[in-house]
């Protein structure tokens, strides 16, 4: 069997080149487009984006759940079952876009949104069936077909929406249009890749039945409904309230860290097919438990340091990228970075392998209804983007931390148990020491330098310090890289 580490290093592979185009599509977007356009273009995506939270939560995890259950033959039927689901999710999101545009506009009180959105709408009904191709792939352990995968549909994404852009005049509806044109060149490639595993499999009828996925993915779905409360009740307040400009350096200023989502999307994507493998072989929960906490020690032991700096430099990183007028992005990027320390702390394979989706939907429900409570209060109270922003970091860390009591009660120990305590406290103390020292010392001496020589020099030497550091107070990196620069260089 092809280990852990090789799957969850083809997925990071694959999700690395996702995030690196993202942020190159972004950043020139952000450089060609006025910035009323590209707020235009971002409440575009925000729309799009709270209908895929909701399909992309509980669709695609059945994939996870149910093929480690039955054979190759049967797992050929099913995934056919999903993607007729998922192709019916898809045409109505569409449909919706489409005729709800001039409704949309007045919510987000922008009427610029209309046509561009309108163009949008055939996008849905073109991405969803693509969704679960991770999960079909992580269960066969074919990880590497993910990453061929996401270079070639990003790639191709990058040059339709750059390529236009930067050859004719720069708008939102010729950025929308490239998207769209990609979306249905991804949509083939999926299709193909998604029947790969099954090439030579004559396919029998699945024992499991469309309502048995309804039932497992239902709880999911409005998981996701509820998910997307906490995650975009922010982006619709200062939309609504604060207008396009804002609503721009929001957007990039509550970007997630790259690495971060890299990170927990290989190991997630590894984690929850194979928990669900051993849940239904009757394995000891302790196993899982300690798979899981080796699992996010190493993600730790890389991201913490990385969330560390990127708060620290956080106005150099965001003029780096998105140029000099998003320099007031910094300060929310500050804030939802603090939220990635809680991120990589992956409670949902362990969660939805038991099968504790009923709680996981019921938490997501009541943090929601939270979330949007306290931002209310604020707009009429503090009246201020940032407090906004801070109330959804705040969310995130309360579900967390909810979700990791559960699974201690579960798993028969304290919640302090589930947590390296000492190395995860060696880790932040190192990085605060070593980060205060080297801002002090850039701000006082280089507060000139160009920014990608002042973020090069400045992580560099963080960086060795730190791991240098580090090997002498027990944190062992060099038994952490090794395996993976072994397997880069192979």
């Amino acid at each position: 069997m092809k280990s852990n580490t090789n799957q969850a290093f083809w997925l990071g592979i694959g999700n690395f080149f996702s995030f690196g185009i993202m942020f190159c599509i972004l950043g020139i977007l952000s450089r060609v487009l006025s910035k009323t356009d590209y707020g235009t273009y971002r409440q575009i995506f925000y729309i799009y984006n709270t209908f895929l939270l909701v399909f992309s939560v509980g669709l695609p995890k059945s994939f996870s759940y149910f093929l480690p259950q039955v054979n190759l033959e049967e797992g050929s039927d099913l995934v056919r079952k999903i993607n007729v689901v998922l192709f019916s999710a898809g045409l109505f999101i569409s449909v919706f876009l489409f005729f709800g545009a001039d409704f949309i506009s007045i919510v987000l009180n922008n009427k610029e949104v209309i046509i561009p959105l309108k163009c949008f709408s055939l996008v849905p009904v073109l991405m969803l069936p693509t969704l679960g191709l991770e999960a079909i792939l992580s269960s066969y352990r074919e990880t590497k077909l993910v990453a061929f995968y996401l270079f070639v549909t990003k790639s191709i994404q990058l040059v339709c929406v750059a390529l236009p852009l930067l050859l004719c005049k720069p708008t939102v509806l010729v950025a929308v249009m490239g998207i769209t044109i990609s979306s249905f060149l991804s949509c083939i490639i999926a299709l193909y890749v998604k029947g790969i595993p099954y090439r030579h499999v004559v396919s029998v009828k699945s024992s499991i039945q469309y309502k048995d996925i309804i039932q497992y993915s239902l709880p999911l779905t409005l998981a996701g409904i509820a998910g997307i409360g906490i995650n975009a009740a922010d982006q619709f307040f200062i939309s609504r309230f604060w207008g396009a400009d804002v609503f721009a350096d929001f957007s990039n200023g509550s970007l997630q860290i790259p690495i971060v989502g890299m990170m927990t999307a290989a190991t997630g994507g590894v984690l929850m097919p194979l928990f669900t493998e051993m849940l239904t072989k009757g394995e000891d929960r302790k196993n899982i438990l300690g798979i899981w906490k080796r699992t996010f020690l190493k993600s730790a032991m890389i991201i913490y340091p990385i969330v560390a700096f990127c708060i620290v430099f956080a106005s150099t990183i965001i003029v780096f990228v998105f140029g000099q007028e998003y320099e007031t992005s910094a300060i929310y990027f500050q804030i939802m970075s603090i939220a990635n320390f809680f991120n990589i702390i992956l409670f949902s394979p362990i969660l939805l392998a038991m099968g504790a989706i009923r709680f996981y939907q019921n938490v997501h429900i009541i943090l929601m209804l939270s979330v949007w409570l306290f931002e209310y209060i604020s707009v009429l109270v503090i009246q201020s983007p940032v407090a906004i922003t801070i109330i959804s970091m705040l969310g995130i860390v309360a579900k967390v931390i909810t979700f990791l009591y559960f699974i201690s009660r579960k798993m028969g120990v304290s919640i302090i148990e589930l947590i390296p305590q000492k190395e995860i406290s060696y880790l932040m103390f190192l990085s605060m020491i070593l980060l205060s020292i080297e801002s002090f010392l850039f701000n006082r001496y280089l507060p000139d330098m160009q920014c990608f020589l002042k973020l090069f020099w400045a992580f560099a030497i963080y960086i060795i310090c730190f791991v240098c550091i580090s090997e002498k107070i027990g944190l062992r990196y060099r038994e952490l890289l090794k395996p993976l620069l072994t397997k880069f260089v192979k």
